[in-house]
């Protein structure tokens, strides 16, 4: 609905701290939408009579909030990896998994076979569950085709996501999620292809680039030169780093021209040197601390590697409150 007056708020937060505290809460408030965009708002008491014949909405008393963004989402996928919780739980690693075959590179199988119609109507599902819990932005990735058709694919059923349902979605490509079964003695190879005809046909399709840079995908200089590339291609930049171990320094990671690079990390940064890094680099962070326990594990920070999680018995589900959303 373009038009809308929504009446009998408890509690509005507008962020903005002029209307009081962090918050900016209003209690009693009302607000008026015209054409799609919001164009009043404010104590219901004061509301401008020229609003009173848009069509009212009465929220009872509730809380009136701004949409949340997901900065960092995998909801174009197909296939079941649940059975891995079982897995982790008796004692294999993230790693160990997906060195044989399982992990990301399961989805990417299931994927790969799954038709762009299966594809839309799981994610539809999922996008749809997300705007329930009050989510209306959410950034999508590729990185479940690892070809060029597939990775295509990817990004064109979250174009078709954006088109048919309420929600936004900012597509990222990240062909350099893990370098896919048939190419893994020739990872070379393999990042030709993401920086050539991968990116030719997916950069159209993306507003961001994204790598997987950590001890079971991609080196540094592997990301850095896979950025490189997207950034040539027009692509803003994403970071997914430091999930299963530091593997550099973070000031050595690769940073773009274009503003607000982002690099998705896991808590433990945050409490290490390299914590001011995104400040340093300008950069936006999201953290992902749910991340640790769907590994049930926290990845060891001394270089080591070693688990840090207290016991594997506090696996918790995935993202999006789904078990069988794969990371």
């Amino acid at each position: 609905m373009s038009d809308l007056l929504v009446t009998n708020i408890g509690e509005l937060v507008t962020n903005d701290p002029a209307h009081g505290g962090l918050l900016g809460i209003i209690e009693g408030a009302a607000l008026a939408v015209v054409d799609g965009s919001i164009a009043w708002f404010g104590s219901e008491g004061e509301l401008p009579p020229g609003h009173l014949d848009l069509p009212i909405h009465d929220a009872g008393g509730a809380s009136v909030v701004p949409g949340f963004v997901d900065p960092h989402t995998h909801i174009v996928f197909a296939g079941d990896r649940s059975e891995e919780f079982s897995r982790r739980l008796a004692g294999e690693s993230y790693e160990e998994i997906l060195a044989a075959g399982g992990g990301i590179l399961s989805t990417v199988e299931a994927t790969r076979a799954a038709s762009g119609n299966d594809l839309f109507d799981d994610a539809a599902a999922r996008a749809s569950r997300m705007l329930a819990a009050g989510t209306t932005t959410v950034e999508v990735k590729s990185g479940y085709g690892l070809e060029v058709d597939d990775e295509a694919k990817q990004l064109a059923v979250a174009a078709r996501v954006d088109a048919e349902l309420p929600i936004d979605v900012v597509p990222t490509f990240l062909g350099a999620h893990v370098v896919p079964a048939e190419y893994r003695d020739r990872r070379d190879e393999y990042i030709d292809l993401v920086c050539t005809w991968m990116l030719e046909a997916c950069a159209p399709l993306a507003t961001f680039a994204d790598v997987f840079c950590d001890e079971a995908a991609f080196t540094v200089d592997e990301a850095r030169r896979i950025l490189e590339a997207s950034a040539e291609r027009g692509l803003a930049l994403r970071l997914h780093a430091d999930q299963l171990g530091r593997i550099a320094p973070p000031t050595s990671l690769p940073t773009s021209e274009r503003p607000a690079p982002t690099i998705s990390t896991t808590p433990p940064p945050m409490t290490s040197p390299g914590c001011a890094t995104p400040a340093r680099l300008r950069c936006c962070s999201p953290v992902c601390p749910s991340r640790c326990g769907f590994l049930t594990r926290m990845a060891g920070r001394s270089g080591t590697g070693e688990s840090r999680w207290p016991s594997p018995q506090t696996a918790i589900p995935g993202p999006h409150g789904s078990r069988r959303c794969p990371l």
